[in-house]
This record gives C-alpha cells, sequence and structure tokens, in this order.
C-alpha cells in the first residue's frame, strides 16, 4: 500500500508537469479600452504524444528508483518524528525522474510544446486575432486553450472548437467553426451558433491524416447574426 502511495503522488506530480500552458500577452490601449495596434498573444500549445510519452517515461524511472525512495522514507518519517527536520525524499526523486522523463523524449524526437503568437489585424473593421503555425504531432491530438483580452475563452481542440463567453457578453449571438484538411483530399465541416454561455462546433471525423485544420470563433455585438462582430479568433494549424 505504502508503495502504491507513493507512485500516485508521483504520477500526479508528472501529469500536472506534463500539461503546463503559458500564456503572455502586450497590448497598447485606445481610449475605449480595445486592443489596438501590433498587440499579440503567445500561448504555449502541448502535446498530447509528449505527454504520453512524458508520463510513461516518468513511471517506468519512477518504479526503478521506488526501493531508494521506500527507503529514504523511512529514515525521513524516523526523523520528523523525532522533531528533526529532513528534507521530503519526494523532491529529489521526481526531479531525477523528470530529467529522465525529458531526455527519454528528447530521444524520441518528441518536443513539450511550440510557442504561437496570435496577432491582432490592425486593418480589421472589428478585433481580429489570427493565429498561424505548424504542429509537429497529430493535429487531431493538439489543443489550444486562450483566453482573449475582449469577450471569450476559445479553445481549439483536435476536431472540436469551443468558445466560452465572458461575463459581460453570454447572451451575445457567437459562432464557432471547424474546418478539417485530409489527405488524399478528404474534408470535414462542423458549425453551430449560440446565444447562450457556450458554443461549441465539431467536425465529422473521417479517415486518413489530418494535414490542416481552422478554427473559427466569433462573437458578436450584439444578440442576433444581424448584429456587427465584436470580436473573432482564427487558428490554422498545418501539420509539419
Amino acid at each position: 500500500m505504502k508503495r502504491l502511495l507513493l507512485k500516485i503522488a508521483s504520477a500526479v506530480t508528472a501529469l500536472a508537469a506534463a500539461l503546463t500552458f503559458n500564456i503572455s500577452s502586450s497590448a497598447e490601449k485606445s481610449s475605449d479600452g480595445l486592443s489596438v495596434g501590433a498587440e499579440t498573444m503567445t500561448v504555449t500549445v502541448e502535446f498530447q504524444k509528449y505527454a504520453d510519452a512524458y508520463n510513461k517515461a516518468f513511471d517506468e524511472a519512477m518504479d526503478e528508483m521506488m526501493p531508494q525512495l521506500e527507503k529514504e522514507m523511512e529514515e525521513f518519517d524516523k526523523l520528523t518524528s523525532q522533531g528533526i527536520a529532513a528534507d521530503d525524499p519526494h523532491i529529489a526523486i521526481r526531479q531525477e525522474a523528470d530529467k529522465i522523463a525529458q531526455a527519454k523524449c528528447e530521444e524520441l524526437g518528441l518536443t513539450r510544446s511550440t510557442d504561437i503568437s496570435l496577432k491582432l489585424v490592425s486593418t480589421s473593421p472589428y478585433i481580429y486575432w489570427v493565429g498561424n503555425f505548424n504542429v509537429q504531432g497529430d493535429i487531431a491530438d493538439t489543443t489550444i486553450r486562450l483566453s482573449t483580452p475582449g469577450s471569450f475563452i476559445f479553445s481549439a481542440s483536435g476536431r472540436t472548437a469551443e468558445l466560452n463567453s465572458k461575463t459581460s457578453y453570454i447572451s451575445n449571438f457567437k459562432s464557432t467553426a471547424v474546418t478539417l484538411y485530409y489527405n488524399q483530399d478528404r474534408q470535414s465541416f462542423g458549425h453551430s451558433t449560440s446565444k447562450t454561455q457556450y458554443c461549441s462546433a465539431t467536425a465529422e471525423e473521417k479517415s486518413g491524416t489530418i494535414m490542416k485544420s481552422n478554427y473559427m470563433f466569433t462573437m458578436y455585438a450584439g444578440s442576433d447574426v444581424r448584429a456587427d462582430i465584436h470580436e473573432m479568433v482564427s487558428i490554422n494549424l498545418t501539420k509539419a
């Protein structure tokens, strides 16, 4: 049981380390508070293949070092029970397992993440973000989650595009769309509209490899489709 508990604690740490997203932004603001000029938002996109390989290698490393960890834990428990301060053996063991897992992923040619920049199109009459980048892994296993400075949070994940409205825009009309371009010239499309907080669209799954994908997220300024567009995001992925 003790071995199992140590293993579970280590696995949770590995998963957290493999699925971290980093977001940064820089911007100028106009007098009405909207983003203008050359604002960019940078998001780190994690690849599922990396996460799977990392966690497998991490678990294998932890299994190999488990006898050492159990021995050190016994000494740790003994010292702490006597009121003597001691370093938690988990920390050093997990750090070593992390190094081993990262090295294994490098051997397999797997990349943890890639940074992309969503650029604000300054010539657009509405707030329009565009992001174009290559995917080293499978597009089907790639997920981007990001909050725009304006009106919504979005997720582009494999065959699905999902928009989550910020508080002031829950009742606004909104739409999402996904277009997938497979090998052998097959295409798949999904589209959805909503006047609730969420709007999600999923493209039909087809056989073959997704070579390109486009995800469109649109927030309108009013409560129906006749309203002007307030904010839009277009994400384009291309398999490297």
